[in-house]
């Protein structure tokens, strides 16, 4: 169905619902947009790194790669942790791990060809040009962004019991009604387990 007309069947959602978190099935350009053009409604979403290869030409100095959710691994291969962004030249801002509140710079044996400071720890810079799937307004690999998709868990606890300790997904009778029905009887139950 055309999520843009979903203002028509529910007008009084329009306005009132303003952010939809959604799990990484709908890490969607083309449906982000839409839903937000149509329904001013900002659709944020895990990004879904299945149609992507790690990216491993023309990269920072000892950087081995980035992966396919646009974070960068060294050499050593430690993950990169997200830190900012330099709007004037466009491009996010990337900082090696830290140990027992150390960066791990200090200890590594690549550090010769990669980190030159003597205190601290590598940072690196990746063009937004080169990560079109982060939204640099709201960048997915940040600390907020993280702390937004946490409320999902709410969801997924939900999904889980729907699907497992419910048993929709163990439906025994075949056919369209039969497994409407099944979805209906879960439905009211998880609507009753919210309630209490």
């Amino acid at each position: 169905s055309d999520v843009c007309s979903s203002d028509l069947r529910f007008p009084e959602l329009k306005g009132t619902v303003t952010r939809v978190l959604d799990d990484g099935a709908a890490d969607d350009a083309d449906l982000k947009a839409r839903l937000l053009s149509g329904q001013q409604i900002e659709l944020l979403t895990p990004i879904n790194p299945r149609a992507r290869r790690p990216i491993t030409d023309d990269l920072p100095r000892g950087i081995d790669h980035l992966t396919p959710l646009g974070t960068p691994v060294c050499q050593a291969g430690f993950p990169f942790e997200y830190v900012g962004q330099r709007r004037d030249t466009e491009q996010f801002l990337f900082a090696a791990p830290c140990e027992n509140g150390v960066p791990v710079c200090q200890g590594c044996r690549q550090r010769a060809g990669c980190y030159r400071g003597e205190h601290g720890g590598r940072q690196v810079t990746i063009a937004q040009s080169r990560l079109p799937w982060l939204n640099p307004e709201f960048p997915q690999l940040s600390q907020r962004y993280a702390a937004v998709m946490a409320r999902r868990t709410v969801i997924e606890r939900l999904h889980k019991r729907m699907k497992q300790d419910f048993g929709s997904d163990q439906l025994t009778k075949r056919g369209n009604a039969a497994f409407q029905a099944r979805l209906d009887k879960t439905l009211f139950a998880m609507h009753v387990l919210i309630a209490t």
